[in-house]
């Protein structure tokens, strides 16, 4: 896809203003942050998110979004379009894109999930992208055991379309190695999920499959219920890892009776 050409008055204030040079990311919206007509050209890196929006006819207004003050960020697609929602406490836009930019809002969507996550993750997700982008790595960085995890609960957590509080803090409680972490949340954001499933089931041992199995249905249900496009894409990975049918489904039994903390509280 060609790079977006960004206005010269927006580069040069983005780069003066929020010291964002060289974004990873850029989208032209076909709206501004309030969704009038106009447009807004959204610049990321893994540090911030700078909005350059205006009505048709004014001029641009900058804002610059820290990903750790968003209370959401969400995309939905609407072929031909898509939708980027971000909210903060009292703040919610909703910015109208076109559906091709669907790869580059989850990339930027990878760069909000690190910093809601543990500070060492996000600190390796600095270090992850900043050698990514000088050439120190390959790119995206090459798939391990370990940053393959957390890309596979990544992709989980967002299949739906929208991360619960509760799902981030679960991959949270998960992490001990946050270069991995940070390496696979990109890694995932880079790729389409068939491909991630086909290059976990030739890199990963059995016994990793059904580990991962096991998190992506604790991740999936931490909110007390799994939803049918959860189930569908656990049963996806299921059938590429090779995996017994009825091992996954006492797995899903054994998470329901532990979930299930009614038991304790209900009259007998």
């Amino acid at each position: 896809m060609t790079k977006i050409k960004i206005p010269p008055e927006v580069k040069y204030d983005c780069e003066s203003r929020f010291h964002i040079v060289e974004p990873d990311v850029i989208v032209r919206t076909l709206t501004d942050i309030d969704g009038n007509v106009g447009e807004t050209y959204l610049l990321a890196d893994s540090a911030a998110l700078a909005a350059y929006s205006r009505k048709l006819g004014e001029p641009f207004h900058p804002v610059l979004v820290r990903y750790d003050t968003l209370k959401a960020f969400e995309i939905a697609t609407d072929r031909p379009f898509a939708y980027l929602v971000l909210k903060t406490g009292d703040q919610s836009w909703r910015l109208k894109c076109a559906a091709h930019d669907h790869a580059e809002l989850t990339r930027m969507q990878s760069y909000w999930t690190a910093a809601t996550l543990s500070p060492h993750v996000r600190a390796a997700a600095h270090d992850v992208a900043d050698a990514t982008d000088h050439g120190d790595v390959a790119e995206p960085p090459a798939l391990t055991p370990t940053s393959g995890f957390f890309a596979l609960l990544h992709a989980i957590i967002w299949i739906d379309g929208d991360a619960g509080q509760a799902e981030l803090s679960k991959l949270n409680h998960l992490i001990t190695d946050g270069a991995a972490a940070a390496a696979g949340i990109r890694y995932g954001a880079e790729i389409e999920h068939d491909t991630l499933i086909n290059e976990l089931n030739d890199l990963l041992s059995p016994a990793q499959k059904r580990c991962l199995i096991a998190n992506m249905l604790e991740i999936a249900m931490v909110d007390g219920q799994l939803a049918a496009v959860e189930k569908a894409f656990i049963e996806k990975t299921r059938l590429a890892f090779g995996l017994p049918a009825d091992e996954v489904n006492d797995l899903f039994d054994a998470l329901i009776i532990k979930n299930n903390l009614t038991v304790f509280t209900s009259s007998s």
